[in-house]
């Protein structure tokens, strides 16, 4: 029972670390995104759509400049475009996914620590800045919740023993679940599976299959793992070179790698993708019949790809093992 409370306790705080590695991530792209002179020079020329202030330094300018491309290539929201204005925003160059105060995205005043207890605080201002009292997203609370509910049920269900081999692979776990949860936000929002994020969760997969390997004395969960990206992997990039990207993303095959090697072998990928389709079916078509979302409508495949990674790795063995013995018997 104390376990529990203690792991949904840290899902809470990750998750609202998970939020701000978003945020933070999001800034650090409208810093270093590349422009062309012309582009630069078009889009201060439109500064008055963003509201810049009087008195803006060229250097600044550049940055609302780069802003406002970025918007335009739908990489960034309109609204957090128009927070640049604000006098109270910190040294853009001192600020890093580590380093720097958090703050509101459209006031940039920085927050408090009560401002930043996980849901409670969310709660207590409803939903509101305390500062600038603009609405605060529903996306921070659910992310927060969200990812209490993913380490609990991964404690509760745990696949593997608890030894010190199996509770070391479950940290790692708990490690790669952070970087799931940043991940489905950042496509769900902009549409792009950010490198930093998805290359360190290829490292994190790459170890634990040594610790699996480790954990039960043989190879095959290094063989299983190269199962899983040539199938998940395999097919993504085969799909991405015959649409010239028009079908899935090149996000998406860097992605395949670390997912493939979290499946473990080429059963588990074929379940994931089957899960992946299945919820992305069960999400859009009830968004379809209500017209809330258009058939040309873009779905970003990554958050599905994930939500089927995780329910492969937790309660994967169990599902092939009831259809093996219910179907294939």
């Amino acid at each position: 029972m104390i376990n529990g409370i203690i792991i949904v306790f840290v899902g809470l705080v990750l998750g609202s670390f998970v939020n701000a590695l978003v945020w933070r991530l999001h800034l650090l792209a409208l810093r270093k995104a590349p422009s062309s002179p012309d582009r630069l020079t078009s889009a201060t020329n439109s500064f008055s759509s963003l509201d810049v202030p009087s008195g803006t330094s060229p250097s600044d300018k550049t940055v609302f400049a780069r802003a406002d491309s970025l918007w335009e290539r739908g990489i960034l929201r309109k609204s957090s475009l128009q927070s640049t204005k604000h006098p109270k925003k910190p040294d853009n160059k001192k600020y890093s996914i580590v380093s720097g105060r958090s703050m509101c995205p459209d006031c940039r005043h920085q927050l408090a620590w009560y401002d930043l207890i996980p849901v409670i605080s969310w709660l207590g201002l409803r939903g509101r800045c305390r500062y600038c009292h603009r609405p605060i997203s529903w996306q921070y609370p659910l992310v927060e919740i969200l990812t209490a509910v993913t380490f609990i049920t991964s404690y509760v269900y745990w696949p593997y023993s608890w030894s010190a081999i199996g509770i070391t692979l479950f940290i790692v776990w708990i490690v790669s679940l952070i970087s799931f949860m940043a991940l489905a936000v950042y496509d769900l929002r902009w549409f792009i599976l950010p490198d930093k994020i998805v290359f360190p969760l290829v490292g994190l997969a790459a170890i634990q299959i040594i610790m699996r390997t480790v954990l039960y004395g043989e190879i095959s969960p290094i063989l299983g793992g190269l199962i899983g990206v040539v199938t998940l992997a395999g097919l993504f990039y085969a799909l991405f070179q015959f649409s010239k990207g028009q079908w899935i993303g090149g996000g998406d095959v860097k992605l395949a790698v670390a997912l493939g090697m979290l499946a473990g072998g080429a059963a588990e990928s074929v379940l994931l993708l089957f899960l992946a389709s299945l919820i992305g079916t069960l999400v859009s078509l009830p968004l379809l019949l209500s017209k809330k979302l258009k058939k040309n409508s873009r779905i970003p495949f990554g958050p599905l790809l994930l939500m089927a990674t995780f329910i492969v790795y937790i309660f994967g063995s169990d599902i092939i093992n009831w259809l093996k013995l219910y179907y294939f018997y």
